[in-house]
């Protein structure tokens, strides 16, 4: 019964894998170091919520018998990425704590503001360098995320494409509607993993690469 539900829902779950993880990637290329705290870290929560959702799909996906190695192989590097995100995101919790006069921690430690710049700047870089290691990551995943993606389509039938491109575009306008913070502006839905990336694979830059 699982085989025949992940068969039939099959091109469902690979549109929405693919979308939610696009958005994610668009997400995680777009610079923050312009944004507060709170609001960096609103969009890193957009970001881990988009990779939960891809991963889900992607196990349902599995659960057809057309899926594929390279696809389990898929769902440990989106596991990879959100302990990642995760990472980065309570960094930036502990710089918040200490710029908070206020908060718990600045009065836990009995530190003035200034004392505590320092060790706020500290985890704010601790969280530049694990994004921008992320983002390399991902500039190398290109190639097998585009054979993956080409591989997946190939197994689909017209009636069977059909379906996915109608999820696709629904879960396009989802992933870019509802995961979005107010502190970003619009963003087109182009990612340096998507097959229509203006750039070659690994030519993708880093917007706050070096702005450590």
């Amino acid at each position: 019964m699982d085989q025949v539900y992940g068969h039939l829902n099959r091109p469902v779950h690979l549109a929405r894998r693919n979308a939610f993880l696009e958005r994610a990637v668009e997400l995680l290329f777009n610079p923050l170091d312009h944004l507060s705290a709170p609001a960096q870290i609103d969009v890193i929560d957009d970001i881990a919520g988009l990779l939960k959702g891809s991963k889900q799909h992607a196990f349902f996906a599995t659960r057809s018998n057309q899926a594929l190695p390279l696809e389990k192989d898929l769902i440990h590097f989106l596991d990879l990425m959100a302990e990642s995100v995760d990472a980065a995101e309570a960094m930036l919790q502990h710089r918040q704590h200490l710029e908070q006069d206020e908060g718990f921690l600045c009065q836990f430690l009995h530190a003035a503001a200034e004392q505590a710049i320092l060790p706020a700047v500290h985890y704010q870089r601790r969280a530049q360098d694990i994004l921008h290691g992320l983002r390399h990551m991902l500039q190398l995943s290109q190639a097998a995320y585009h054979e993956l993606r080409q591989k997946n389509m190939d197994t689909l039938d017209g009636t069977d494409r059909e379906r996915y491109e109608l999820a696709y575009s629904s879960a396009r306008e989802e992933a870019s509607t509802r995961f979005r913070s107010p502190a970003l502006p619009p963003i087109p839905f182009e990612t340096p993993i998507t097959a229509d990336y203006a750039n070659a694979p690994g030519q993708t830059s880093d917007p706050t690469l070096g702005n450590s």
